[in-house]
């Protein structure tokens, strides 16, 4: 782009070529700038769309020291990943709830690489996208609470909360949190039909221990010791879909290949790796830059 300048004594006219607007000067964005205009070339015509997605995916990496090294040393699969989210049209944003971009290990990587993982308001979205589905919510049961679920040629549950319950103290060790007794999902058709899914404490356990575990590694961290009841409405309603909902062939492929993906590998502890949390970022930005 030109301008043109006048000289107010000579009445001389020059052509002037305009300086390019000034690049972000944070790395660690242009880094995640060069995967997506690098490897999604044609993929996110929109460029309002990319630069949400840039962002969203930015802010992930930032706030996670161990996603961010994955994510440099295995940016095909960061690329891939935000691809997934795009065709899903779900925000990787962590504060949406939507999806999320997790390092996950991979034997034959020999490291971490970066997997989409479904959120519980991910999981609603994809669903209330079928136009037959007029609702669709999940919801954790406590050990105070009233609850009746009835199965058969029809579906029905009742549920009322103990709002008089003392807030539960936190688990214990490598335990699911004891006030929790029960998950269910609901989903709602246009026709009137209604499907609820129950999940029992020993079948969420058995769910949580299937995600902590891989192979003979098994996990200390992560959103079932951070957010235990939010996983057992997700699991209920996953559950659900899987099973009941005919969802689209890329939301199925996803919930597939996040069933399968193993934990990601830490080899400090918890109290060193928060120690060093502000660190790390620092010196994966300074290789970054």
């Amino acid at each position: 782009m030109t301008t043109e300048i006048m000289n107010p004594e000579t009445g001389e006219v020059t052509a002037v070529e305009a300086a390019p607007p000034a690049r972000n000067a944070d790395p660690l964005t242009q880094f995640v700038e060069n995967v997506v205009d690098g490897q999604m070339a044609g993929v996110i015509s929109s460029d309002k769309v990319r630069r949400k997605f840039i962002q969203a995916a930015t802010l992930a990496v930032q706030n996670n020291p161990q996603l961010a090294e994955a994510s440099y040393n295995n940016p095909q699969s960061f690329a891939a990943s935000i691809i997934k989210a795009v065709s899903l049209e779900l925000s990787v944003d962590p504060a949406m709830g939507e999806g999320y971009l997790v390092p996950v290990w991979d034997k034959n990587a020999r490291g971490n690489v970066i997997g989409l993982w479904l959120g519980y308001k991910g999981l609603r979205k994809l669903a209330l996208r079928d136009p037959d589905i007029t609702a669709c919510y999940a919801d954790v049961v406590f050990d105070t609470d009233e609850f009746h679920w009835q199965t058969g040629t029809t579906h029905e549950v009742t549920h009322r909360r103990d709002i008089a319950r003392t807030k539960p103290e936190p688990a214990d060790g490598d335990v699911l949190p004891p006030h929790i007794v029960a998950a269910y999902a609901v989903c709602r058709f246009r026709d009137g039909r209604q499907i609820v899914r129950v999940l029992a404490r020993w079948e969420l356990e058995q769910v949580r221990d299937d995600a902590l575990t891989q192979g003979k590694r098994r996990k200390s961290f992560g959103p079932w010791f951070d957010h235990p009841e939010a996983m057992c409405s997700k699991s209920a309603l996953r559950r659900l879909l899987t099973r009941d909902v005919q969802l689209s062939a890329d939301a199925a492929e996803v919930l597939s290949h996040e069933a399968h993906e193993g934990p990601a590998r830490r080899g400090p502890s918890v109290a060193t790796r928060e120690a060093r949390a502000a660190g790390s970022n620092g010196d994966i930005m300074a290789r970054l830059g």
